[in-house]
């Protein structure tokens, strides 16, 4: 693929809405965030734990609305000689990475999905998951691994007895 420019876009926010279009492109956005944030870490990561510690709260949204007033997002036009058509594609720097992470967020709080993001609740594993609010371990695995452990404290302390 061939480079041929460079534009700049800035961001809009969408409308709020409970059910459809918005309430989907924030699940997606939801486990992209969450994929990203349990690999690499950094930006992902730091921002996933923000919004569980703080929530979706007045003064948060306003820290990422003013975190995206100054970012810009970038892609350049290539060339899909495959296909034989130009299409965009995202040019990714630290400033995308941020600027991909905020939005993401912005998603996800506008869909309502911000009470489905969890953090496992196993002290060796601490893996970020979307899914189900009432669920503690991201994982059947993580969840057996706490039960065994706490029987077997339970059972140690019955001899002891």
């Amino acid at each position: 693929m061939a480079e041929i420019t460079t534009r700049f876009e800035e961001f809009e926010p969408q409308p709020l809405l409970e059910d459809g279009p918005n309430r989907r492109m924030g699940k997606r956005r939801a486990e992209w965030l969450v994929s990203a944030a349990n690999s690499n870490g950094g930006e992902p990561a730091e921002a996933l734990d923000q919004l569980l510690r703080r929530g979706p709260s007045a003064t948060f949204l306003e820290e990422i609305f003013e975190a995206l007033g100054d970012v810009q997002q970038c892609s350049k036009l290539q060339l899909d000689k495959k296909n034989k058509r130009f299409v965009w594609v995202p040019v990714e720097n630290q400033q995308s990475i941020k600027a991909l992470t905020e939005l993401c967020l912005v998603s996800i709080i506008n869909a309502g999905l911000s009470k489905q993001i969890k953090r496992c609740a196993r002290k060796q594993c601490r893996q970020f998951f979307f899914g189900d609010p009432r669920k503690k371990w991201c994982s059947d695995y993580c969840g057996s691994l706490v039960r065994v452990q706490k029987k077997r404290k339970l059972d140690r302390e019955r001899v002891m007895l």
